[in-house]
């Protein structure tokens, strides 16, 4: 008969291994996010990281179809938690429904994540988005039970997780694959199963998935499952588990609950609802304040009773309900594929538990108006300018910015400089309005929130700050939203040729909503982004730029009068519009082995300096762009000169066609704008008498409901309107509505 230590020799290595984990110098804060993989797969180049995704996780390059290797920073932190997972998509091609397991490499320190169909003893893996946590063992009640052997089906007889938890007396095996969890031994009564969720996963590379009971007497049920199995046969394999209290302190714990069969709650903490859908097994989790945006929404069957005994569970973000859509499914009988309708848990029995994860961040907030010698801490004491509070800014800092005209400094070289973690919010208005987030206008048309390079106002570009923002060391976690760009002269040497507007250097920034107007620069008036110039050992996200407008802005050199993308860059641009901006090579110079996405934009009134070039998009050298549900109208110049265009490009008005890819342009009539742009003076460089016009469609324009709704992902236009609808996109950055867009005609002046 195995002996087991007694509870006081227990008690004694759980206060020593207490003592060492509270010195531990590993990250206490949880590191999640969400892989999403696009198809068809080829590598690790696959794999990207979703903008929420904290800064300490990395994708390395050993990832393979339905295998993605995490490594969590720093390197110690590879083996000090658990990582837990949810497929985060409903279904890939509606047949497909896998479930994801995670466990720690030890011989190659990384999480492996793995995704497998649910069939029986196929063992074959799958592709999915995946959502993820790393809980570490010092912070949380968690750990990972496993047969040290790897026995196949052999009892779980050795346990890797936080101090106080062991084999044989908190976590017990009950040989038919089914495990006992008490965490309220040792006197810890605040562990009881009805005060906390428990989040399960399956914890080997093989396909078999978790769940959990909470039982009456405070300890909990784990199952294993495998995939293939209907009902309640269960399978010895390890599993993963953290424990999180309704009472917990942890400020990145937005909300968490264990949920019913009717969506009602059973114990829950934070601001949330669920609302049971008409479909059976379909729910609906809103969360106020949150999205896919702002944290990361992780998932947990609950088991153990009459229909919830074998489900599994999967969830996708809706943009139009503004709501995660959940959805649960039975394991398929014996070498089946499942239904591909959700199942139905009855009214009163626990159906799932979930946890939201967001982010632990801190706020300062700047406002001219207030008085001096404020922290940020509050509006009362916010900062009277911008660049004190980017100075005190550290990682994970949210920077509220009221209306306003912010300089850079005194000196040309002086930049708002966007660090990693760091986001940037314009348009609050003076005094904060009643506090919140929402207190802000985010349209930088109506806002008046303005970056101005005019260091000596003098109202032009002699002497002006060489770049407004620079955004060179940002990375996928960093934002800036809400503000107007304006008056920058990148007229020097070295790097201060490029980016009037704003300059980004191997970095993968979010930007959204910025009006960048009035600026100029040698290379990329508004704006100057490079790739990397070698692939990294690590997959980033591509940055998503969202709702920009790019308007007056001018190139003196080789191309990029509102934008020039160079070296492997691979941005993603929607909802923008490039209105009267002049170079040699197209408002957008897209060069060297790129992979721009350009999806609902308009391109209008920019001007071909050059006379022989381009005056809308120019793409040479390798460049390979998609260009989606684009219109290109009244261009001074050609609209478009690419030597190769992505074969995705489709469903495009350009007025004098596309000769490269053809079957992209489906039209080349007028859009018919509500009101089009004006020079004046005919020169875009003479700031006072343009006009940028309302691009903004009207009804019978015949851009309206021909668009690819596919290469859409947001929920509304340029100013801010429902998308779709007429159950089909229109075209270009504005969607048609049944009155003009309220901005009407956006003025010239940048203040």
């Amino acid at each position: 008969m195995k002996k087991f230590p007694s509870k006081s020799m227990l008690l004694i290595a759980y206060l020593a291994t207490w003592l060492l984990a509270t010195q531990s110098a590993y990250p206490l804060t949880i590191e999640h996010g969400t892989i999403n993989v696009t198809e068809p797969f080829v590598n690790s180049t696959s794999l990207s990281l979703s903008p929420v995704t904290t800064s300490g996780v990395s994708i390395r390059t050993a990832s393979n179809f339905g295998d993605y290797e995490l490594t969590i920073d720093p390197p110690g932190s590879n083996n000090q938690g658990i990582v837990i997972t949810t497929v985060a998509e409903n279904s890939r091609d509606g047949v497909r429904y896998p479930t994801s397991s995670a466990w720690y490499g030890s011989s190659s320190f990384h999480y492996l994540i793995s995704l497998h169909e649910p069939k029986r003893n196929s063992n074959v893996e799958d592709n999915a988005n995946v959502a993820f946590a790393h809980f570490n063992y010092a912070s949380y009640a968690c750990g990972r039970a496993y047969n040290a052997a790897g026995t196949n089906g052999g009892t779980l007889d050795t346990f890797s997780g936080s101090a106080g938890i062991s084999i044989g007396f908190e976590f017990v095996d009950n040989n038919n694959g089914t495990y006992t969890l008490d965490l309220t031994l040792f006197n810890r009564p605040e562990r009881h199963s009805s005060l906390g969720v428990l989040l399960v996963n399956g914890a080997k590379n093989e396909n078999n998935f978790a769940l959990s009971r909470a039982n009456a007497d405070g300890t909990f049920t784990i199952y294993g499952h495998d995939n293939g199995d209907n009902g309640t046969v269960y399978e010895k394999d390890p599993v993963s588990f953290v424990y999180i209290p309704i009472n917990t302190t942890k400020p990145q714990i937005k909300a968490l609950g264990r949920i019913d069969g009717s969506g009602s709650k059973i114990i829950s903490k934070g601001d949330f609802t669920v609302t049971k859908g008409s479909t059976n097994g379909t729910y609906y989790l809103q969360i106020p304040g949150h999205s896919n945006n702002t944290g990361t929404l992780l998932l947990s069957p609950e088991g153990g009773g009459s229909s919830n005994v074998d489900n599994t569970w999967s969830y996708e973000w809706s943009d139009a309900l503004q709501a995660w859509e959940i959805h649960s499914r039975d394991t398929p009988p014996e070498s089946s594929l499942p239904s591909t309708a959700p199942q139905h848990i009855p009214n009163g029995e626990p159906a799932f538990s979930f946890v939201f994860i967001g982010e632990e961040r801190n706020i300062l907030r700047v406002d001219p108006t207030a008085a001096p010698g404020g922290n940020g801490s509050t509006w009362t004491l916010a900062y009277q300018d911008l660049q004190s509070a980017i100075a005190a800014a550290g990682v994970r800092t949210d920077i509220w910015v009221a209306e306003g005209t912010y300089k850079p400094g005194a000196s040309r070289s002086d930049t708002f400089q966007l660090k990693t973690g760091m986001r940037i919010y314009g348009g609050f208005p003076n005094g904060g309005g009643d506090g919140t987030f929402s207190a802000r206008d985010s349209n930088p048309n109506t806002n008046n929130t303005v970056l101005s390079g005019d260091l000596d106002d003098d109202g032009t570009w002699a002497g002006n700050a060489y770049q407004v923002a620079d955004a060179s060391i940002a990375e996928q976690t960093s934002a800036l939203d809400g503000f107007t760009l304006t008056m920058g002269s990148a007229d020097g040497a070295d790097d201060h040729q490029f980016g009037g507007g704003i300059y980004l250097n191997e970095s993968t920034p979010t930007l959204s909503n910025l009006r960048i107007i009035h600026n100029q620069a040698i290379l990329g008036g508004g704006m100057f982004m490079r790739g990397v110039s070698s692939p990294p050992e690590i997959t980033r996200t591509p940055p998503t730029f969202t709702n920009l407008q790019f308007l007056g802005n001018r190139a003196t050199g080789y191309g990029g009068g509102a934008a020039y993308i160079i070296t492997n860059a691979r941005p993603r641009f929607e909802n923008c519009s490039f209105v009267g901006n002049s170079s040699n090579r197209g408002a957008v110079t897209d060069v060297n082995l790129t992979e721009s996405t350009f999806s609902n934009c308009t391109f209008t009134a920019n001007v071909d300096l050059s006379g022989s070039n381009a005056a809308g998009f120019y793409a040479d050298l390798g460049a390979i762009p998609r260009i989606q549900n684009c219109i290109f109208w009244n261009n001074l110049g050609t609209d478009i000169f690419t030597m190769d265009v992505n074969p995705a490009s489709a469903n495009n008005l350009v007025q004098d066609g596309l000769a490269a890819l053809p079957a992209s342009v489906i039209s080349t009539a007028d859009p018919l704008f509500h009101t089009a742009p004006s020079a004046g003076d005919g020169d875009w460089t003479t700031f006072a008498d343009n006009q940028f016009g309302n691009l903004s469609l009207t009804p019978s324009s015949p851009a309206n409901d021909t668009g690819l709704n596919t290469a859409l992902t947001t929920s509304t236009d340029l100013a801010g309107s429902t998308r779709i609808r007429n159950f089909t996109v229109d075209l270009g950055a504005h969607e048609v509505q049944e009155v003009a867009a309220t901005y009407a005609t956006i003025p010239a002046s940048p203040a």
